[in-house]
């Protein structure tokens, strides 16, 4: 599996402890990764951005620092196959303004779905979250949320704002 963990050399963004499973269910071949993602001055931004095709799940957390977890199923003959199929990966960037981006690369493949769980420090004011053949969902975060989904929004205990489109 060719995830590839992209940090932008402009970002100050170190990824640690990045683990990679791969399962098998049924015609599918599972592979998750997830990962801590540190911002290098070690403060939790004010703002982060997700962009990916594929579900989003956002959860508050108490942590400090920005996780996700990325759950990609492939339909394919033989891990070889899965493997090839498969060769997106996830960027983290931070631009000057204190804002952080978590794009997923997906291959344009139909045969691919991504499901995206990251955990949001409550310190960060908003998340903006754009979601194109997927769902969104967020709970428990103390920001505020803007959602663009292409197959539905679900949210509780959103102690801000809500923008969902």
């Amino acid at each position: 599996m060719r995830f590839a963990l992209y940090i932008s050399l402009t970002a100050a963004l170190l990824c640690a402890q990045a683990s990679l499973q791969m399962t098998r269910e049924g015609p599918y071949y599972v592979f998750t990764m997830s990962a801590p993602v540190v911002n290098v001055n070690g403060r939790v931004p004010a703002q982060l951005r997700v962009v990916t095709r594929g579900n989003v799940l956002l959860r508050g957390s108490t942590s400090e620092q920005v996780v996700y977890k990325l759950v990609q199923r492939v339909k394919a003959h033989s891990e070889a196959e899965a493997r090839r199929l498969s060769s997106g990966g996830v960027t983290a960037t931070t631009p000057p303004a204190n804002m952080m981006t978590l794009t997923v690369i997906a291959p344009p493949n139909g045969d691919i779905s991504n499901d995206l769980e990251v955990s949001v420090p409550r310190q960060v004011v908003i998340t903006i979250v754009q979601a194109q053949g997927g769902s969104v969902e967020a709970y428990d975060l103390d920001g505020s949320v803007q959602m663009a989904a292409s197959l539905g929004i679900r949210c509780d205990r959103i102690h801000a704002n809500v923008d969902g489109r």
